[in-house]
């Protein structure tokens, strides 16, 4: 695994710990955690996707999480407290967790 899946790697299995905290009480200040991570990985792979092997499966990654980010935005407007629940629910159109395109990236790489 070379530096840049080993980032993305870090991201991910923090966003994904930070989800199952968010789990437990669906409170906003869990979500907000999530919603710092995952435009991180947005940024990260916006920088350096290319350097992966397979721009399709990067496309896929990205492609969920700024869905998941543009919907968030617009959920926590009716938001006022950091305690407040924050309920979301992915809309129809989202793509799935991109599950095995992240497997995948993180077996490819280029030598760079």
């Amino acid at each position: 695994m070379n530096k840049y899946q080993h980032k993305l790697k870090f991201l991910i299995d923090r966003s994904n710990y930070l989800y199952q905290l968010y789990r437990v009480n669906n409170v906003y200040i869990n979500a907000l955690l999530i919603k710092s991570v995952n435009k991180e990985i947005i940024e990260f792979l916006l920088s350096n996707g290319y350097k992966f092997n397979n721009d399709l499966e990067i496309n896929k990654i990205l492609n969920h999480f700024e869905v998941w980010y543009y919907q968030f935005i617009e959920h926590e407007k009716s938001i006022n407290s950091l305690s407040n629940k924050f309920v979301f629910r992915r809309i129809d159109q989202a793509t799935d967790y991109p599950k095995q395109a992240i497997e995948s990236v993180l077996k490819k790489n280029k030598d760079k």
